[in-house]
């Protein structure tokens, strides 16, 4: 008797409630509410921007080095150090203009406001961008070809999609998910 008080308990609920839990609502701590893409919108910008630098670095280095460049780089008169500097800054030079490119496009264009302070902004960024650097010299390294190189990068990609936050908060992984998601540049632009 208790089964069919219960199952008429449930056949009686509205299929609004029936679907609650997977109904998504965001709202700042702050008071107010945003919509769900200027919530996602930050997100999505940095896993655009770190698989761009990323792909982009880890790509180049290949090339250099299938086309013989890297030789020339060693023989001359700089140290390792002053190379790695010079590698870093082209890559930052060229990547920072571009993430600033796609902060405008996503708030002039698309509308989303900007809630928080610029300067926590750019030092993500810039920090977001040097970290994604390395991981592009690291890929390069580890790359035979450019299809190598591609499908790391797009590995990386997908990892950031699932173990950055994007998806789900990283307070839900434990184990190999977790130390994937700590060796992201993504899960600490996302939390900001």
């Amino acid at each position: 008797q208790l089964a069919i008080n219960e199952l008429d308990a449930f056949t009686s609920l509205s299929p609004e409630v029936a679907i609650s839990p997977l109904t998504s609502s965001v709202e700042r701590v702050q008071g107010g509410s945003i919509g769900l893409p200027d919530f996602y919108a930050p997100a999505v910008l940095i896993l655009l921007g770190q698989h761009l630098v990323i792909t982009t670095v880890a790509l180049a280095t290949v090339q250099e080095q299938l086309y013989g460049t890297t030789e020339l780089f060693a023989v001359a008169p700089l140290t390792a150090a002053e190379r790695l500097i010079g590698r870093y800054g082209g890559a930052l030079a060229l990547s920072f203009p571009t993430m600033l490119l796609m902060v405008a496009v996503l708030m002039l264009g698309l509308g989303t406001p900007m809630l928080g302070s610029w300067w926590l902004l750019l030092f993500t960024i810039v920090c977001m961008l040097v970290a994604s650097i390395g991981i592009g010299f690291l890929i390069a390294e580890l790359s035979g070809s450019t299809t190598q190189a591609v499908q790391l990068a797009m590995g990386v990609l997908l990892a950031s999609v699932f173990f950055s936050g994007f998806v789900l908060s990283t307070q839900f992984f434990v184990g190999a998910g977790k130390i994937v998601g700590y060796a992201l540049p993504a899960t600490y632009a996302i939390q900001v």
